[in-house]
């Protein structure tokens, strides 16, 4: 006798019966999808007169009174540690040479043609003030709306907007405290803030370039080889 599969109507019942018990995230979802899809399976082929409803309702008896909740905490747990290390190495295959060596000269470069200012320090907060508003401006656009009712979310999609705002809160405070410290420094020991305020103006706008065109490229590309059946990017 063979052995009863699913239908992909069925399948998809399986996807609504997880966002009805408060599975979000469509990287979970998958997960639970195949866990519930071999286990009705098997429970059909044991006991043919089984309905598919009565087989669900089993299945999910079977996580006990919390539901998916603990295996949803987990798999966030799991997916958050991924996603972080996937960030990381996409991270490191950008800053790589001869970036490097281009983010260095055009940090010297701007270091020494800020020296031809008498008002250099004057210039280097309006710059600051300019990266702080471009960071402010670039976060608000790029803020996921509001998901609407029965709209796929995905994690991937949340812990990336999460980096990019994160990492321009921070970028933001630094150009801020370093582009208003100078007054508080010797003259030797502000040619060194001015070399550092030089690297993070650099700086800036080279993560900016990272966080906006050049990772969720590779995001997508690398959530496409995933989840090959979504057609349409995530980020």
């Amino acid at each position: 006798m063979e052995a009863r599969k699913l239908t992909p109507e069925e399948i998809n019942q399986l996807f609504d019966f997880c966002r009805k018990h408060n599975v979000k995230e469509y990287e979970i979802q998958v997960e639970l999808v195949d866990h519930l899809a071999t286990s009705i399976e098997i429970q059909l082929e044991q006991n043919v007169s089984l309905s598919f409803y009565e087989a669900i309702n089993v299945t999910y008896n079977n996580f006990g009174i919390n539901g998916f909740k603990e295996i949803v905490k987990t798999k966030r747990r799991m997916f958050r540690r991924t996603y972080n290390i996937l960030f990381l190495k996409l991270l490191a295959t950008f800053f790589q040479l001869p970036r490097i060596i281009l983010t260095l000269a055009l940090t010297i470069s701007l270091y020494f043609g800020f020296r031809y200012f008498d008002e250099s320090q004057a210039l280097l907060k309006t710059i600051g003030s300019i990266a702080i508003f471009l960071n402010i401006l670039y976060m608000a656009i790029t803020l996921p709306p509001h998901q609407k009712e029965g709209e796929r979310s995905f994690i991937i999609t949340y812990y990336f907007n999460r980096l990019r705002i994160s990492t321009g809160l921070i970028l933001s405070g630094l150009f801020f405290i370093t582009t208003h410290s100078g007054e508080y420094f010797s003259v030797q020991k502000a040619e060194w803030l001015n070399f550092l305020i030089s690297f993070l103006t650099v700086f800036i706008f080279i993560i900016t370039y990272v966080l906006m065109i050049y990772m969720p490229k590779l995001l997508n590309q690398h959530f496409k080889e995933q989840f090959p059946h979504i057609l349409y990017s995530v980020l």
